[in-house]
């Protein structure tokens, strides 16, 4: 006889044994397995799979002029965030037009480190993006 086992262990990682049994005095003889594999994202809650939170504006590689600049972000349909250079001062975004806003105001020329993050359930989700100033 053949039987089919799948095993979830900490609900990112699957095993799947088959047994092939063999009774001899009452008790299985081999076990095979087939496959035993990490899968990514597994333990992820439905929310968090489904948020596709994003930097849209600046684009990766952009050069972005010193003064006024409207970051533009997707995929967050409640509270969003902004901090620059990880100084771990969040800023509030506004909503318009389907997309959450940032007004960002830069004065120092350089590499910068834009950090996003939403709320999705009881979970911060964040999002990076490094652009230069000129």
């Amino acid at each position: 006889m053949r039987y089919l086992f799948i095993y979830s262990v900490n609900k990112s990682y699957i095993i799947i044994v088959e047994s092939v049994s063999q009774y001899a005095h009452g008790g299985i003889v081999a076990r095979h397995s087939l496959l035993s594999t990490v899968i990514p994202g597994l333990n992820k809650t439905e929310e968090e799979k489904q948020s596709k939170l994003s930097i849209d504006y600046p684009q990766v590689g952009e050069k972005v002029a010193r003064g006024h600049y409207a970051i533009r972000i997707s995929g967050c349909e409640g509270e969003c965030q902004v901090t620059i250079d990880g100084t771990g001062d969040w800023q509030n975004c506004r909503c318009d037009g389907g997309f959450q806003w940032y007004d960002w105001n830069p004065t120092e020329a350089g590499a910068h480190r834009i950090s996003i993050r939403t709320r999705v359930g009881h979970k911060w989700v964040k999002a990076d993006r490094t652009c230069r100033v000129v």
